[in-house]
């Protein structure tokens, strides 16, 4: 086998694994980014001079308060909120999985 078939074999099965680092990685930033914008929301609304305001107005700031503070995230699996946290424990355990494959010698990066 040359060299220049091993490179081509390398990078067509490298190619779809970034592909699928990339994807995992956007989709958790996405996530988060949604549970920090309603955070913002939610102290935005606190801070409000809603005391100023018509009755109307304040009924209204309730609910939106009543809404806002169980904040919204996004759920993946059994029920694990998709944002960073869970974006550092996969990536530790797949470190570890990778870890402990190569320690038993089930395979050799080199």
């Amino acid at each position: 086998m040359s060299n220049f078939s091993i490179i081509q074999a390398l990078l067509i099965s490298l190619a779809p694994t970034c592909a699928y680092f990339f994807s995992t990685f956007i989709s958790f930033n996405v996530a988060q980014i949604i549970e920090d914008q309603f955070e913002d929301m939610y102290y935005a609304l606190i801070n409000m001079p809603w005391y100023l305001w018509n009755q109307e107005n304040k009924n209204i700031y309730l609910v939106l308060l009543n809404k806002i503070q169980k904040g919204n995230q996004v759920y993946i699996g059994f029920n694990m909120p998709l944002n960073r946290n869970l974006l550092l424990l996969y990536i530790r355990n797949t470190y570890a999985f990778i870890t402990f494959l190569y320690q038993t010698n089930v395979f050799r990066l080199f």
